[in-house]
């Protein structure tokens, strides 16, 4: 079945894609279990958080927190730096950005959107703890590195 409409997600993903800096196809709503396939790149897990609808006007304002994951499988030093990367590349977009017209969410059937503008709203922060185990606690980070920023 195609997607009839454009949800805060699928749009936060798409455009965050299209911009310099981000690996391609390493972005998503669930990290990839498989850690062999963003070992070298890292991913950047998306997640709305809040944000309010405009309805007078028909847009909306979602805030978005981007997980910035990085890991090292070899080492049991996460890599900050990879992490840290990956989230200013968020924010250089978000200064960068002057908005998408016709922007593809890549997804069959789904209708082209428009990103009028990207804001940073909170500075990109390092989080010292590890991957969610699923069942609300993190198992320890030990190779990985982790930072988010919403936007």
């Amino acid at each position: 079945m195609s997607i009839q409409y454009a949800n805060s997600e699928l749009v936060a993903k798409a455009w965050l894609s299209a911009q310099t800096g981000i690996p391609t196809n390493k972005v998503g709503t669930t990290l990839p279990q498989e850690i062999s396939t963003w070992a070298s790149t890292g991913f950047i897990q998306i997640i709305v958080t809040g944000g309010t609808p405009q309805p007078y006007f028909g847009y909306r304002r979602p805030v978005i927190t981007a997980h910035c994951w990085a890991i090292n499988p070899a080492k049991q030093t996460p890599p900050w730096g990879m992490a840290s990367d990956l989230a200013e590349a968020i924010v250089r977009a978000c200064h960068t950005e002057n908005g998408i017209a016709n922007l593809s969410l890549g997804v069959s059937g789904a209708p082209d959107v428009v990103v009028t503008q990207a804001w940073i709203l909170r500075e990109p922060r390092r989080i010292p703890w590890g991957f969610p185990s699923g069942q609300g606690s993190f198992i320890n980070p030990g190779e990985a590195a982790h930072y988010t920023a919403d936007f």
